[in-house]
């Protein structure tokens, strides 16, 4: 079975969240009229969404579930928190500053995965014991 964090329904949805609070702070900081952007804003990133635990689900059925679950109710406090920034912009630099840890956390998935590639158990000869050829990753339990 597949990890979900290394998926792709994993992948796009960190990205989405970053889109989101990423482009909600940078929306209600530098936007002229932030009220007509706001919609776009989430009807992308809900479209998204869907479409990424869509893809999922067949792979990742549990996670994908909770998911949609976490996922609805996390969008009414976040709606809100992006109308408080609008109304206010000195809470924009908040959600620019929130939209940075699933960028990271993203990041550093990426580097723990290419550092598993480089396993030296994966890239050895196979050798011989008792006439029988075995290989590194073949051994038994």
């Amino acid at each position: 079975m597949k990890i979900f964090r290394t998926s792709p329904t994993a992948r796009i949805l960190s990205l989405v969240m970053t889109a989101a609070l990423m482009g909600g702070g940078l929306i209600a900081r530098f936007a002229e009229q932030p009220s007509h952007l706001m919609p776009i804003l989430l009807v992308l990133c809900v479209t998204i969404s869907v479409v990424a635990l869509i893809t999922g689900l067949h792979d990742h059925l549990g996670a994908v579930l909770l998911l949609t679950g976490l996922l609805t109710i996390a969008l009414l406090p976040y709606a809100m928190v992006l109308g408080l920034a609008i109304q206010d912009r000195q809470y924009a630099g908040w959600l620019l500053a929130a939209g940075l840890v699933p960028l990271i956390s993203w990041g550093l998935t990426w580097l723990r995965i290419s550092h598993d590639a480089a396993d030296p158990m994966e890239t050895q000869e196979p050798q011989e014991f008792a006439g029988r050829s075995i290989s590194a990753g073949s051994a038994r339990a």
